[in-house]
């Protein structure tokens, strides 16, 4: 008799192990349905969703392909517009930077050819320096 007493929790331990495991089994297989995911960058969708575009919306993908091509227009000529003012700004900047420096280059020469020695050299010593300190900001960016 003690035997078929043993026997029988046995046969419970199976039953509950195998009903653990099943249930593992479905957890397993849910929980992987549940991390399937597709993600795509840019204007584009890949080629294999195109199909699924076209039977929802006939001709979508063409709407697509010239959305991306007036993107990408559109893109280019704004870095063309920051390019050119750039450049206006820098070519400016140079050309009042050549005229402070030639000013203070004549005013330094007039008060010395008045006789003055001091108030000459600091215009321009300072206007040297800030030349130098400007050429110098410009290499290192």
């Amino acid at each position: 008799m003690q035997k078929h007493e043993q026997e029988k929790p046995d046969s419970e331990k199976k039953k509950a192990e195998n009903t653990t495991e099943s249930q593992i089994e479905k957890q397993s297989e849910e929980v992987h349905l549940l991390s399937e995911s597709a993600s795509f960058q840019g204007p584009l969708p890949p080629p294999a969703m195109y199909g699924e575009y076209e039977k929802v919306h006939p001709g979508i993908a063409k709407g697509l392909f010239d959305m991306a091509k007036e993107e990408q227009n559109h893109r280019i000529e704004w870095e063309n517009t920051v390019l050119r003012a750039t450049v206006k700004e820098t070519t400016r900047g140079q050309w009042f930077g050549f005229i402070i420096a030639i000013f203070c280059i004549g005013v330094s020469g007039f008060l010395a050819l008045g006789g003055h020695r001091l108030v000459p050299s600091l215009i321009a010593g300072t206007c040297a320096c800030a030349l130098v300190w400007q050429f110098i900001q410009k290499k290192q960016k």
